[in-house]
């Protein structure tokens, strides 16, 4: 099975959100587009995971997998490590 990792700020969530450079780091709203690609992918049988700083805080785990299911991508992994 192939695995690709998408970016999340910037490239599915959008980072022109009021405070997104500051703390907390609010996640952004999605990018359409990105979204229905993703779904795509994942449709193909392709394994979809985030690629993402904020992973190396578990926390932050934890709300990017709300943000993905609450968008209907189903709760996906995240890394950070290449």
């Amino acid at each position: 099975m192939h695995t690709v990792l998408i970016d999340f700020d910037g490239t599915i969530s959008r980072t022109d959100n009021p405070g997104h450079f500051a703390p907390p780091y609010p996640l952004g709203e999605p990018v359409p587009a990105m979204l229905e690609t993703m779904k795509s992918l994942m449709v193909a049988g392709i394994n979809v995971k985030l690629f993402t700083a904020r992973a190396i805080e578990p926390e932050a785990i934890q709300a990017l997998k709300d943000w993905t299911d609450r968008h209907g991508l189903g709760r996906l992994e995240a890394t950070h490590q290449k």
